[in-house]
């Protein structure tokens, strides 16, 4: 099965848009009436591509604050993706990645936080060939 896999890896594409809400959120005003409807139509093409081109669609969506200045819960208890909640419906699976410090070799965690796999999470660090899983260090 191990060559079944890399038969499909071989024909599937990444497609990485970065920064998202920085291209969107400009639009999404009071002023640009229009907003929501750009951002529903880029939400429905990006949906669209990874089927017809057999493609994972990856992009970012930073985030902003809540105003909750409470302690609350977990983590991320003070603070929403920068699309707001009606893009929060878009994607098939949310991530949540954070990292404990700056600099080469910190620690990075990656949390699914909404989709099939909710709650689950690993740690990695961002290496000069790539990522390195850290197993058995999930917090």
């Amino acid at each position: 099965h191990r060559a079944d896999l890399a038969a499909v890896g071989e024909q599937m594409g990444l497609l990485v848009v970065d920064s998202l809400s920085s291209l969107l959120s400009p639009l999404i005003t009071r002023t640009h009436h229009q907003g929501y409807t750009v951002m529903a139509s880029v939400a429905s093409l990006l949906r669209s591509l990874a089927p017809v081109h057999n493609c994972a669609v990856m992009y970012t969506n930073h985030t902003v604050s809540a105003g909750n200045s409470g302690g609350g819960g977990g983590r991320g208890a003070s603070i929403k993706p920068a699309l707001g909640i009606r893009w929060t419906s878009t994607p098939h699976r949310r991530l949540c990645l954070s990292r404990n410090s700056a600099g080469a070799g910190s620690q990075c965690l990656a949390e699914i936080i909404y989709g099939p796999g909710t709650g689950v999470r690993t740690v990695f660090q961002v290496v000069g060939d790539g990522i390195r899983t850290l197993d058995g260090q999930v917090p």
